[in-house]
């Protein structure tokens, strides 16, 4: 896992350019938590989470699942991973 405490760091990789990036992060039950805008281009990329909800509210320590798709025109491609959130 990748643990945080303000902010996590989400890199992922695309061998080509994407029509579309999203990440979207999860509860571990898998309810929506958010989704963030990634960036399409053709090399390392880099999403910063603020450890927010869609509404703004901090989320809770624990362990979330993070989900980035990757579209164009003929595929989808999609990596999951996991966060922890600990605030001490």
């Amino acid at each position: 896992p990748n643990p945080f405490r303000s902010a996590a760091q989400i890199n992922y990789s695309l061998d080509g350019t994407a029509d579309e990036v999203k990440i979207k992060i999860f509860t571990l039950s898998g309810r929506l938590i958010t989704e963030l805008d990634g960036q399409t281009a053709d090399d390392v990329q880099e999403v910063i989470w603020d450890g927010r909800d869609r509404d703004g509210d901090e989320v809770a320590n624990g362990v979330y699942i993070y989900r980035v798709q990757a579209r164009d025109r003929d595929q989808e491609l999609t990596h999951t991973g996991k966060i922890v959130r600990s605030r001490r």
